[in-house]
């Protein structure tokens, strides 16, 4: 069994919060009074990326996050047995795509619902008592991991409804195992851990046919050829007591006990002795009051970001992209006071949701003004060294210095989610081009040198400004970042004047 190694003493993250993102509640959803366990939002489909489920005792419950902090119910779904409780869901798809729900919980049967039909897709017997954990292999979203009471983990096919693989034996869990996770880029590797204190990593290398096999049965599922993984390929033992989350980290693992942290390791596997090897305890994220088991902590889509709850109803926001560690955000609120038991960020990490021990969903958004001003002002900076331009006819041409590209797609990525969001109040100055060797007006920015018009019109003799107009614009954020056209043409850094302003 590996043990920590003798290396650099670990990074430990101070708690005074960095303030690099301000989150503020912007809604509370009450669902009942039975405790809320798990909850997620869809990675698996892209069209989904604002909808995210909750469960709690026999229910599982969709929601969508809407504009302005507001949270829609899309759909419930109630089992037929009374006495189950959901203790954990994840987001898949079928292999034709349709969207589905997988959750599980004390009866040990995991259902998998079809969110398209709102009916149950196929229910999964086996273990042997609840299940604590289900996880959904991303790059074959279709494949699903279970962790359960029974010490054992499952690999099912939720096309086929088979269990192709069970991790259990003599090198098994010798307790409850908890929790359950694949490696992101290593198809065949997930991690485990539960309350025999330890954390093991298996391999699926040697049995991948089997997985292939699952895919293409036609027999039934209980005629499949099921096989048993008995011994990982690294067993590590990072903490002192129960381990009730982890999560791959690149290779790194991150894992939680009840000791008031979350761990960042590194396992060093050797490839001639399976389940030994050395663990490099690389940077730890202190969790205040975090000291009763079952409170998992939850990531962005890129990993840029984890948040916690702890049992005294506060949320830690670690960068977890950072050497040392760094608190983005401490949040709290005086009616929230029940344990937490899981969060859930958004694609963009722009929303955290929280779920509580006393039925309670908390919505946390970064704060509009901040983040509106913040980027508004940032376009109007010189880090912007040519213009955002859009002309009718020409392609869209986007030059920026690359810390500022770098700062803004680093903050809000690609898909300008956040963005979207938000509108600024803008003052315009829309100048008239006239060059005398083009044929025509060019209308652009009202710079002295128009070097960023199309040719010829920075053609000599120089061009000349005929006219002026300004007016006030709102326009959503993101397409005055990217410089997308609102009617007229317009030049991003001279269409910022004062900066940014919520609008309600």
């Amino acid at each position: 069994m590996a043990k920590s190694g003798l290396g650099c003493e670990p990074a430990v993250g101070s708690l005074t919060a960095s303030r690099k993102r301000e989150y503020k509640v912007s809604n509370r959803v009450h669902e009942g009074k039975r405790p809320l366990y798990a909850m997620a939002f869809n990675f698996i489909d892209a069209r989904y990326y604002d909808v995210f489920a909750t469960v709690g005792g026999n229910r599982v419950t969709v929601y969508r996050c809407l504009e302005g902090g507001l949270v829609a119910v899309l759909q419930a779904y109630v089992d037929e047995d009374k006495d189950e409780s959901f203790y954990t869901l994840s987001w898949a798809c079928d292999t034709d795509g349709t969207p589905l729900l997988v959750a599980g919980g004390s009866n040990g049967i995991i259902r998998v619902i079809n969110a398209g039909t709102e009916k149950i897709h196929k229910s999964f017997v086996g273990h042997g008592d609840s299940v604590n954990e289900v996880r959904t292999q991303a790059l074959k979203p279709s494949l699903v991991v279970s962790a359960s009471k029974d010490e054992s983990v499952r690999l099912w096919n939720l096309h086929t409804g088979i269990c192709i693989l069970i991790f259990a034996g003599a090198g098994g869990h010798r307790n409850e195992v908890l929790s359950v996770d694949f490696h992101p880029s290593d198809i065949y590797r997930i991690a485990s851990c539960g309350m025999d204190n330890t954390v093991k990593i298996w391999s699926m290398k040697e049995f991948w046919t089997y997985v292939e096999k699952s895919f293409t049965w036609t027999d039934l599922p209980s005629k499949f050829p099921t096989k048993y993984v008995q011994f990982p390929v690294f067993i590590a033992s990072v903490h002192s007591n129960y381990v009730d989350c982890t999560r791959w980290l690149g290779d790194f693992v991150l894992s939680k006990s009840v000791d008031n942290e979350i761990v960042l390791w590194e396992p060093k596997t050797k490839e001639q002795n399976p389940g030994e090897g050395a663990v490099d305890i690389l940077q730890k994220y202190p969790v205040p009051e975090c000291d009763i088991w079952f409170i998992k902590f939850s990531c962005d889509f890129h990993y840029n970001a984890a948040a916690i709850g702890n049992r005294e109803g506060k949320i830690f926001v670690w960068e977890l992209q950072s050497s040392p560690p760094v608190l983005i955000a401490r949040l709290s609120h005086a009616q929230c006071k029940s344990p937490i038991r899981q969060t859930a960020l958004s694609f963009d990490g722009s929303t955290i949701l929280s779920c509580c021990e006393d039925g309670s969903i908390w919505r946390w958004d970064t704060s509009c003004s901040s983040m509106v001003k913040f980027a508004c002002s940032l376009a109007s900076t010189d880090e912007w060294t040519s213009s955002c331009c859009v002309y009718p006819g020409f392609p869209f041409d986007l030059k920026i210095s690359n810390n500022a590209k770098e700062l803004m797609y680093g903050m809000l990525n690609e898909t300008h989610t956040l963005l979207n969001r938000y509108r600024c109040v803008l003052n315009v100055s829309t100048c008239m081009w006239d060059c005398p060797t083009a044929a025509k007006l060019f209308t652009g920015g009202c710079r002295t040198s128009p070097l960023d018009l199309p040719q010829p019109a920075y053609s000599t003799p120089p061009c000349h400004v005929s006219s002026v107009q300004n007016q006030r614009l709102e326009l959503p954020l993101d397409q005055v970042i990217r410089g997308e056209r609102m009617g007229e043409a317009y030049w991003a850094p001279s269409v910022v004047g004062l900066g940014g302003e919520e609008i309600p």
